[in-house]
């Protein structure tokens, strides 16, 4: 069979109302198998490219510190806080008990996981549409800045987007052929997609609405199956979501009651490019128009219902980041696909490279800056900046945000070798582990002017602000700058290093 050229396709089997699991899909130029390994891929050439150039950012810092604690202290920070992400932050704690902990081993498994998830999603394309659908899909996500950006950051986002497709394939196996076992499958996916990220888990809500279209116009109680499998799942997620509720207070303190501003803004938000937002959204309006009614429905609610559930909470609870979208993106780039290869002139071919090509260079410029800088400091280089400058006897003090400052900085001051070892600066203030205190904040000492005691030279590490580094106020500054005075600033990204010289 030829594969030089790529058909249009209409969905095969009976209509609409119809749910079925065609048993010889029609003959196409893209073989079955394309979409996902081509999918896959893509994605790992594109999410691999430049994947350590930036270093690892504020969040990253939580996973750096999680990542070395022992299982027993991993579980006792999710007491506190990030109980949520405690799953992920034990994948990365055996992970890198075998792989180490470079940037690119930390990163590695959100790397696997994208490109996973988009080749599901090409797979998805072909099972809902056709090979050239997923294929073309596929295509579209690999070109989403956004993903690109998760892949490369060591967070479990990559992974929600992987197990919300690999849930959402699950179920449309289990309302093709609703027996026990398919279904049992599909509740073992969605737990699956919740442990890795609890509000991955409103995907649910999407797939209620998808199996309330396929069991009314027939009433097949076979796929009612759902409801006691799913009620499962919830159920045993029922524990992260309390404690989630109970840190919400603590660990999305930060985020603020949606707007309508931030509604209009949403699309963009998620995908990290206005120009590839309003290309996709386009195709979908096309897809909703020249589509079956029922596919495009369905891959509507996946794109929005979850979205739109996180934010209607939000307006009592508010948890909407859009990052906590991203599983979102692939329904929204099959439904784009489908835009491009349903039956119409142009050939199918030409519109795909058409579509592909523009919306590549639409996305190359969010694709560059998320490889060039993120909005974090650049603690690589301020590491970098230490270790050339180091004598024997400097100090080492924090400041805001030592939370994620400080278990970067030590991910990186520990990368140099330090010769004499003597020259690797001492953290002056630090009296007790973050650890320890099951934690993401060290505990430092209380009498700041102490605790410094006659250190002559002290590297102060701080997020990059205006003004003089020493003057915030608070009480560990003002002991720095009634005693010390600065030599040098450096600036990298959005932090900052001065070297501070005792007076006299």
């Amino acid at each position: 069979m030829s594969t030089s050229r790529i058909v249009e396709e209409t969905p095969p089997g009976p209509p609409d109302d119809e749910p079925h699991e065609s048993p010889s899909p029609p003959r196409t130029a893209v073989p079955g198998w394309v979409p996902f390994v081509a999918g896959s891929a893509g994605m790992l050439a594109v999410g691999s490219y430049r994947i350590t150039a930036v270093s690892m950012d504020w969040d990253e810092g939580a996973t750096i510190s999680a990542a070395g604690r022992s299982v027993g202290q991993i579980l006792g920070l999710a007491g506190h806080v990030d109980g949520v992400i405690t799953p992920y932050y034990l994948l990365i704690h055996f992970w890198t008990g075998i792989f180490g902990t470079s940037d690119l081993a930390l990163r590695a498994p959100s790397l696997i996981a994208m490109a996973l998830g988009v080749g599901l999603v090409g797979e998805l394309g072909r099972r809902l549409i056709g090979p050239a659908t997923g294929l073309v899909a596929a295509l579209i996500c690999v070109a989403i800045p956004a993903l690109s950006y998760y892949s490369a950051q060591a967070r479990p986002y990559a992974l929600a987007f992987a197990l919300a497709t690999l849930s959402t394939l699950a179920l449309y196996r289990a309302v093709d052929r609703p027996s026990w076992g398919r279904w049992s499958g599909y509740a073992g996916c969605l737990l699956l997609t919740g442990v890795v990220h609890i509000l991955a888990g409103t995907v649910l809500v999407a797939h209620l609405i998808i199996v309330g279209i396929r069991w009314y116009p027939r009433r097949d109680r076979a796929l009612l199956r759902m409801l006691p499998v799913a009620g499962a799942a919830v159920v045993a997620l029922g524990p992260l979501v309390v404690l989630g509720s109970r840190q919400q207070q603590i660990q999305l303190a930060w985020v603020t009651t949606p707007t309508w501003r931030d509604v209009a803004a949403v699309p963009e938000r998620i995908m990290l490019s206005p120009q590839v937002a309003f290309l996709l959204g386009a195709l979908a309006l096309v897809a909703a128009a020249v589509r079956r009614r029922r596919t495009a429905a369905e891959l509507a609610a996946l794109a929005l219902v979850p979205v739109g559930l996180m934010l209607l909470v939000s307006l009592a609870v508010p948890v909407w980041v859009p990052r906590y979208g991203t599983f979102a993106l692939g329904p929204l780039a099959i439904l784009a696909a489908s835009a491009v290869t349903a039956p119409a002139r142009p050939p199918v071919a030409l519109r795909a490279a058409v579509v592909l090509g523009l919306l590549a260079v639409e996305a190359l410029p969010a694709q560059i800056v998320t490889r060039q800088t993120h909005t974090s400091p650049d603690a690589r280089g301020m590491a970098g900046v230490i270790e050339a400058r180091a004598v024997p006897g400097d100090g080492l003090v924090y400041g805001d945000f030592a939370w994620s400052l400080r278990p970067t900085m030590e991910h990186y001051l520990g990368r140099h070798a330090w010769s004499p070892p003597a020259r690797a600066p001492r953290d002056l203030l630090l009296t007790d582990d973050a650890a320890r205190l099951d934690s993401l904040d060290a505990r430092e000492c209380v009498d700041t002017a102490a605790c410094l005691r006659d250190t002559r030279r002290i590297w102060l590490v701080t997020p990059l602000h205006p003004g003089h580094p020493l003057d915030n106020g608070t009480p560990k500054m003002v002991a720095l700058r009634a005693r010390y005075t600065i030599a040098g600033t450096w600036t990298r990204d959005q932090g900052m290093i001065s070297l501070l010289v005792r007076r006299g």
